[in-house]
């Protein structure tokens, strides 16, 4: 039997941890274990079944360990999988029953996909991407590495999206689109051109944002 931890137990932990709940009620080849996070006191106000055992920095991955990830932004993600990584800790993926799933996906490692979201055919979802409730992914869509995808969020067809990108709700992304690494799309907004590297966007139609 394999022990399941979650990296974060803030509100995307939360639901990643629920998400999992439902996955072991129909399977017995992992049970959770807890959750790794640096505040040990954050799920004091909550309930929950299973604790915090430790800090990411200080927990030393065991052999029948797995591990996935429960922080939304995509920096913050990638900073904390490489520590588990770099001390051989094995990531699953974490996919909610309801999600529409269509044939020919490649799957990268670390994905979690919360509930009824929806992705077609010939897709391509990269290492350590999470996908929100409600998204729909189309056709062959490329998605990269500790991508963030927000609730309702439509991609369009044929659209490629880079590494560390944040989608934030109700963003909607035209099909052939493309945005680069590091972007992000506000919520709400709609994407008619390409988003350039570490640009952050926002409206209808979605424009540069300048702070």
């Amino acid at each position: 039997m394999k022990n399941l931890l979650i990296i974060g137990a803030g509100g995307f932990g939360r639901e990643v941890y629920w998400i999992a709940r439902g996955i072991r009620d129909q399977r017995i080849d992992w049970e959770i274990k807890g959750f790794l996070d640096d505040r040990a006191d954050i799920l004091d106000k909550y309930t929950y079944e299973h604790p915090i055992i430790s800090s990411v920095e200080d927990y030393q991955p065991e052999p029948d360990d797995l591990f996935i990830c429960g922080i939304g932004v995509p920096d913050k993600r990638k900073y904390y999988c490489e520590k588990i990584l770099a001390k051989g800790g094995v990531f699953t993926n974490l996919i909610h029953p309801s999600v529409a799933i269509s044939p020919n996906i490649q799957w990268g490692v670390g994905i979690v996909i919360c509930s009824y979201a929806s992705i077609s055919c010939d897709s391509s979802i990269g290492n350590f991407v999470s996908i929100n409730s409600y998204s729909l992914i189309g056709h062959d869509v490329e998605i990269g590495d500790y991508t963030h995808i927000n609730s309702y969020a439509f991609i369009g067809g044929s659209t490629k999206i880079g590494q560390e990108v944040t989608i934030h709700p109700h963003a909607v992304i035209k099909p052939e689109g493309q945005i680069d690494d590091n972007a992000v799309v506000g919520a709400g907004s709609v994407v008619l051109s390409k988003i350039k590297r570490q640009q952050t966007v926002f409206g209808v139609p979605a424009l540069p944002v300048k702070y």
